[in-house]
């Protein structure tokens, strides 16, 4: 089925609940190249809310491109989502880059189990639920977590389980302490966040004290460890 593609006012698209912030970097070559070319790809929002406007899905990179350019219209799809499948949907657009961090991937699939287990609570803990009488209802067949995103995502359950775990090193921070981490090159290494994740450094640190764990710990941190869970 071909997908039909609108043009919408480039003012109605919403880009203000991102997950990941754009890349300055990505955003000038994508303008360069839609400024060359024009929008080859559309991007993907949510239907019109009671203002007009449309939710951001999937394209912010090309979004920003277009803002970056001054156009008045985007290219994009419109889909019928609700705003966890949205979500959802969203998260799974960027955990298959190739770009994206370690730390970058635990937060994303973090945010997936969240997501995931909201829209499937029977896959939280695999119980049935009550209905009338007290009887045991079973839930349709839905796989759990991590059986779903290691099949999604080429890894062992072990892994995906290891990455999110990842996310609670920025669970507590601030977000000036969680930018300086993504920052840092341990972000980069799911070795050196596991490492550091065992240090277990306090959250209540001020981020100057922070950034000089970070700088003394890291030193010591495995950095030859092969990590398939990346």
């Amino acid at each position: 089925m071909n997908r039909v593609v609108h043009s919408l006012p480039l003012d109605q698209v919403v880009a203000d609940r991102r997950l990941r912030p754009v890349s300055a970097d990505h955003v000038d070559l994508i303008a360069a190249s839609m400024a060359e070319r024009g929008q080859d790809t559309p991007i993907t929002v949510l239907a019109a809310s009671a203002d007009g406007r449309h939710r951001l899905v999937a394209g912010g990179h090309r979004h920003a491109a277009a803002l970056q350019l001054g156009w008045a219209r985007i290219d994009a799809e419109i889909i019928a989502a609700s705003e966890l499948e949205a979500t959802l949907r969203e998260i799974d657009e960027n955990l298959m880059r190739r770009e994206l961090s370690a730390l970058d991937r635990a937060v994303f699939l973090a945010e997936r189990k969240r997501v995931y287990e909201v829209l499937h609570p029977q896959t939280g803990h695999g119980k049935a639920r009550k209905g009338k009488e007290d009887k045991l209802v079973p839930f349709p067949a839905v796989p759990a977590f991590r059986a779903e995103a290691a099949a999604r995502l080429g890894l062992d359950e072990r892994s995906i389980a290891r990455i999110v775990a990842r996310a609670a090193l920025v669970a507590d921070l601030t977000p000036e302490m969680r930018r300086d981490l993504a920052l840092h090159p341990v972000a980069e290494s799911g070795a050196e966040l596991d490492a550091l994740l065992r240090l277990k450094p306090a959250q209540d640190l001020g981020l100057e004290q922070f950034l000089a764990f970070l700088a003394s710990e890291g030193e010591r941190l495995p950095t030859q460890q092969k990590d398939t869970a990346g």
